[in-house]
């Protein structure tokens, strides 16, 4: 389901039937910062990447002329550098997610070398883990950390960032 929402001087805008949903991850690269979660919007299965592009710029904030579309498929990323493709033709048709970012001078590096292909690749590969840890005891004299001299004691992060 695809829920919309506007402000009160605001239309909603002419969806076609055909349409698909999408996610959009957008990632700042001035601080290397991944939003969370994706946001959904819509689009038509008609357009080409440049019209996608310049559909994010406008409800993101982004300069399309400089924005890098990145297509999550089986937890890889491809690169959609040809704004005149088709997104049938790259693959999109009803549910996907795609990493936005724009900026000027991570759009003149070749894409392998650029930062968006860092966050990307950080981000498909990553694990995120649940962990419930039981409440804490009052600890026994036999496991004192002076008993157990060759034990190292670690904490764990609760906070992981790209930097």
């Amino acid at each position: 389901m695809f829920l919309e929402t506007r402000k009160e001087n605001e239309t909603f805008k002419k969806y076609n039937k055909g349409g698909m949903k999408l996610k959009i991850i957008v990632i700042d690269l001035s601080i290397g910062e991944v939003a969370a979660p994706a946001e959904p919007i819509r689009a038509e299965q008609g357009w080409t990447v440049g019209e996608l592009k310049q559909y994010i710029g406008e409800i993101f904030n982004l300069d399309p002329s400089c924005m890098r579309l990145v297509l999550e498929v089986y937890n890889d990323g491809r690169h959609l550098p040809n704004d005149a493709s088709s997104l049938k033709g790259e693959g999109l048709y009803r549910k996907h997610t795609l990493f936005a970012a724009s900026d000027s001078e991570d759009y003149e590096r070749q894409y392998k070398e650029s930062s968006i292909y860092r966050h990307v690749e950080a981000h498909v590969n990553s694990i995120l883990l649940n962990i419930t840890m039981p409440p804490l005891q009052e600890p026994t004299p036999a496991l004192q950390p002076e008993a157990l001299p060759n034990q190292q004691h670690c904490t764990i992060p609760t906070y992981f960032k790209l930097g």
